[in-house]
């Protein structure tokens, strides 16, 4: 849930953006907002790893009442690493501990990626084992660092895969598609106290949040 207030403006009056611009297509905001998590983690001096299949083909758009990438300084403690096989990526979480700076923060974007290469002994098996080796990586993040935390983004593809992240208690926030050609989308998330649900719009100038609701979990 805390992962939230370094992606989008949760605790800012400013919750409104500009006329809508023009309709092009633009991504639906996950890595968006992977992306600006990781600006405001490092624009607070803390190490930060971004893991992603390939490099960006352009710099991601930037969310409205959050802190951009040229006033955040120099960003250098942010690091992209780009890996294409499941395999890079296990050799990353299986070494962290002989690195010689170790992240504060560790994102993964494409989760689904990664895990459609883990087909051996099945899908299931392939899920676990990676959710495993990230889980005890962030374990050791967090004997380094109090700040240590784990974001991923996936596209859920196989329905055993939100059971296996729930086991693993993951929390999770569900992005969904409310007006495709308005480029509308909402997010929800429960943490078994609060429920909280937003909506936010992609722009070309940048992403704008609309609408925010809280409450208490129903027990």
């Amino acid at each position: 849930m805390s992962g939230l207030l370094y992606c989008l403006p949760l605790t800012s009056t400013w919750l409104q953006g500009a006329d809508p611009g023009d309709k092009e297509r633009l991504d639906d905001g996950k890595t968006v907002l992977l992306f600006q998590a990781g600006v405001a983690y490092a624009s607070q001096d803390l190490h930060v790893t971004l893991i992603s299949r390939r490099p960006l083909s352009r710099m991601p758009h930037s969310v409205h009442g959050m802190i951009r990438p040229e006033a955040a300084g120099n960003l250098n403690t942010l690091t992209f690493l780009y890996m294409s096989n499941v395999s890079d990526l296990l050799e990353y979480c299986a070494s962290v501990h002989t690195r010689s700076v170790t992240p504060d923060i560790l994102i993964v974007d494409d989760l689904d990626f990664y895990l459609n290469q883990l087909i051996e002994p099945s899908p299931e098996a392939g899920c676990a084992k990676l959710c495993a080796l990230l889980v005890d990586t962030l374990h050791f993040i967090r004997q380094k660092s109090p700040h240590g935390a784990l974001l991923l983004g996936c596209t859920p593809q196989h329905k055993l895969w939100s059971h296996i992240f729930s086991h693993f208690k993951f929390t999770a926030a569900e992005l969904a598609v409310l007006d495709r050609p308005g480029q509308l989308y909402s997010v929800s998330i429960s943490t078994g106290r609060v429920q909280l649900s937003l909506t936010y719009q992609v722009k070309t100038e940048g992403v704008v949040m609309k609408e925010v609701n809280a409450s208490k979990a129903v027990s």
